[in-house]
This record gives C-alpha cells, sequence and structure tokens, in this order.
C-alpha cells in the first residue's frame, strides 16, 4: 500500500489574478479532475482575484502560500517559512500527484515535494491544448 493517495492532486501555482492564460488554463484543468474523481487543492503564491471565487463554487479549496517576493532587479526574495508550510502542507495532505505551473513555483514545488516515493511530480511551465479538451494527464 502506497503512502501516497492517487486520487489526491495538488496544484502549485504563482498567481490567480487574471483571468486568462495559465490561470484559466489551471482552472479547466481542476475543473477536468474533479469531473474525473480526483481530490484537487491548489497552491498559490498570491491567492487574490476572481478565479478564486471560481474555485470556492467549485469547492475545491485554495491555499495561501507565500515563498518568494519579487524584487526590484527582477530576481526574487527566497521566504523559508513560507517554502517549509508548503512542504508541511504537501506532506500531509498526501497528495499522489503535485502539479507545479509557472516558473518559478513549479521549482519551490518540486523541491517541495521529496522526497518522492512513488508520488507523481510534474512541473509545467505552460499548458499545451489540443482542441477543446485540457491537457491529458495520466495519473
Amino acid at each position: 500500500m502506497s503512502w501516497w493517495n492517487r486520487s489526491r492532486v495538488a496544484i502549485v501555482v504563482n498567481s490567480l489574478l487574471v483571468h486568462a492564460g495559465v490561470e484559466q488554463r489551471t482552472l479547466e484543468l481542476s475543473r477536468y479532475l474533479q469531473q474525473r474523481g480526483f481530490h484537487v487543492e491548489v497552491f498559490v503564491q498570491r491567492a487574490v482575484g476572481k478565479i478564486v471565487d471560481y474555485y470556492r463554487e467549485m469547492n475545491i479549496p485554495v491555499h495561501h502560500v507565500p515563498i518568494y517576493a519579487y524584487t526590484a532587479d527582477g530576481g526574487y526574495q527566497f521566504f523559508p517559512a513560507g517554502f517549509l508550510r508548503l512542504w508541511w502542507r504537501l506532506f500531509r495532505g498526501r497528495f499522489g500527484s503535485v502539479l507545479c505551473v509557472q516558473p518559478p513555483s513549479y521549482l519551490f514545488g518540486r523541491i517541495a515535494s521529496l522526497p518522492l516515493f512513488g508520488r507523481r511530480v510534474v512541473a509545467m511551465e505552460r499548458f499545451l491544448i489540443t482542441g477543446t479538451s485540457p491537457t491529458q494527464l495520466y495519473l
């Protein structure tokens, strides 16, 4: 028996500020997974915006986990306490799959998902959509 529950999926994403692009695709992917019986939770750097309301309507938990802040020179300042909080929530949630979307969230999400021990971690910098259906994932 695996420690990780295969029907639980965590999505680590930078923000849900706008209703377009990656944020919209993440919402579509969450809806797609939920309709197929997966339990989905979203971990986000900034939990503000209209898309958060859509997740609430779908009964998908959105966790605000600040890991870094952008600096004036285009880099980012790392917050160890936020990273440890993300690590603990991913570990405690027993997610069988962790989908890490958008840089640098996909970097922090991959590191926080260790140790793997059978857990699937997918780092996606962008979505590839074919036709009208969301990205096909084999979880």
